[in-house]
Order: C-alpha cells, then sequence, then structure tokens
C-alpha cells in the first residue's frame, strides 16, 4: 500500500481505486491507518495543488470508502457516532496511564458490560488519570516510547493469561531465544539502513505516519507489545541494512550504528523481567507473574 501510493499521481484510475480499496482493508485490520489517509491528503494538497488533490483523492479515498462503509454503518446503527470502527483505544488509554493495577483495570473493563459504556467509561478514566498527574503521565511515554526489545507479546500472553497452555519451561526458552534473536539480528541490520531509509524521498510519507503512530502509541498503550511503529521502521531500514551489509558497503558510520544498537539491546534486556528469563530463576509460569507483568519496567 505504502509502495503504490509513492506514486499514485501517476497511476490509471483502476489502480488508484486498487490501492484506495487496499487501503479501505487495512483500515479494517488496524483503523489507526485512517490518519495516514489524512497526512497522505495533506500530502497530495501541498505538492499537487487543490485541482489535482481533489481528483486523485476522490477516487482514492471512494474506494477506501465503500470498502469500509459496511461496517462503520454496522457500528453507527449498534452504537452510535462514538464507536465507529472499533472501541479498544479507550480502554489503552484508561490502563495506559492509571496508576491502578492492570489486572483490576481489566476486570472492571469486562464488568462494564456492553462496548458503549466501556468507550464512555474508558475515556474518562484514562483522561481522569493524566490529569490528576501529568508529570506520570509523561514519565510513562517517554518509557513506552524508548522500550525498543522484542518479544513482550510472547511474554505477556505465556505468563500474564496462560494464552499458549502449559508449556515446558524448555518449550518457553525455546521459542524466547529464537524470537530474541531474530529481534537482535534485525536491529543489527536496521542500524546498518537507518541512513538510506532517513534519505530516501520515497519513504519520508511512511516515515512521517510511523512517527506519528509512534507518539500515539506510546502515550496510550500500556503493554510493549504494541511495536507496530518501531517495528515498521526497522523492517524497512533492517532491508536496506541487509543490502549493504551483504554488498559490504559498511563504513566507520554504520559500525558506529551498529555498536549503538547493541548498546540499546543489551540496556533493553537488563529489564527485571528479563533478567529473571535469562538467569532461568523461575520453574513455572507461576513464578514469573508479578502485578507489573505488562510494564516491563527498564
Amino acid at each position: 500500500m505504502f509502495d503504490g501510493l509513492a506514486g499514485v499521481d501517476t497511476h490509471t484510475t483502476w489502480r488508484s481505486i486498487g490501492l484506495g480499496a487496499l487501503t479501505g482493508l487495512a483500515m479494517l485490520l488496524k483503523p489507526i491507518i485512517g490518519i495516514f489517509t489524512l497526512l497522505l491528503a495533506a500530502h497530495w494538497l501541498i505538492t499537487k495543488g487543490l485541482s489535482n488533490a481533489m481528483r486523485i483523492a476522490v477516487v482514492f479515498g471512494g474506494a477506501a470508502a465503500l470498502v469500509i462503509s459496511p461496517w462503520v454503518i454496522r457500528n453507527l446503527q449498534l452504537y452510535g457516532p462514538s464507536i465507529v470502527m472499533e472501541n479498544q483505544g479507550p480502554y489503552n488509554l484508561w490502563s495506559g496511564n492509571s496508576p491502578e493495577a492492570p489486572r483490576s483495570i481489566l476486570n472492571e473493563w469486562v464488568d462494564l458490560g456492553d462496548p458503549l459504556t466501556r468507550s464512555e467509561v474508558g475515556t474518562q478514566r484514562g483522561l481522569e488519570a493524566i490529569n490528576e498527574d501529568p508529570a506520570r503521565f509523561v514519565r510513562n511515554t517517554f518509557v513506552r516510547a524508548l522500550n525498543f526489545w522484542g518479544l513482550e507479546y510472547f511474554v505477556v500472553r505465556h505468563l500474564a493469561i496462560g494464552g499458549y497452555q502449559d508449556i515446558s519451561k524448555r518449550t518457553f526458552l525455546t521459542w524466547f531465544w529464537i524470537i530474541q534473536i531474530g529481534w537482535a539480528i534485525t536491529w543489527i541490520a536496521a542500524a546498518a539502513g537507518i541512513g538510506r531509509l532517513i534519505r530516501d524521498p520515497t519513504l519520508r510519507l511512511a516515515v512521517s505516519y510511523s512517527a506519528i503512530l509512534w507518539v500515539i502509541v506510546s502515550t496510550m498503550v500500556v503493554t510493549t507489545r504494541f511495536r507496530v511503529p518501531l517495528a515498521f521502521w526497522l523492517a524497512i531500514a533492517a532491508g536496506i541494512g541487509v543490502d549493504r551489509i551483504f554488498a559490504r558497503r559498511i563504513g566507520r558510520r554504520t559500525m558506529a550504528l551498529v555498536g549503538a544498537a547493541l548498546i540499546v539491546l543489551a540496556l533493553s534486556a537488563s529489564r527485571p523481567m528479563f533478567q529473571k528469563i535469562i538467569s532461568l530463576d523461575f520453574e513455572t509460569r507461576q513464578d514469573l507473574v508479578t502485578e507489573n507483568w505488562r510494564f516491563f519496567r527498564y
């Protein structure tokens, strides 16, 4: 989708329709993609002028709207305008900024019943928590924005709710290290390609969108499994970096960036929860479960 939209103004009408439909599907998978369409519209307006921007936007936007409209209409009929496509955002805002125990917030959220009530109460509680302690909000946002380590989602699902059943300690550690090593390799490759990522004009829209998304996620979401903005940057940069490594285009600056990536990985791995896993100081899932299981604090 991002690759196609980089040159959408040079495509045929059918190509623009296809890209619009693909964007609509992406919005159904993750509604926050909708923010990218606003960024895209602003880009077209600045670079193409009003008439050309409108011409592209009508075709592209119309196709996207047709794809998402059945779900939007269904939610409007059931819940009203406060829940157009999803209602997870209010829970993230509440859980991500309240000093209450995560488990108690989750239980209260479930007990609220219908999605509309959850949306209203979650938003209210989240904003109240931010207003009560702005300093805590800023501090938590900063920590979440810099949380670079991988595999939190696997650990959280296994430790917190037993989402993968009672797997053995050996199985847990095997998957833990397989994915952690993969994450470390991605980081190293991304460090080798990050310079090209920043300079490439065809990637500016996607990189800008990731920056916006990173800010939104870090201010709202408490669990570090939501690495989407960071992972997006890393995936593209790693692809570029792998090409540079195999072509042996590695200078001193690249080596310095790789060294910085290794330092970040080491610092992230030093968090208490991961230290307990790495040191094998546990026997069962229950030994690792604590009240801070969702925070993975540094």
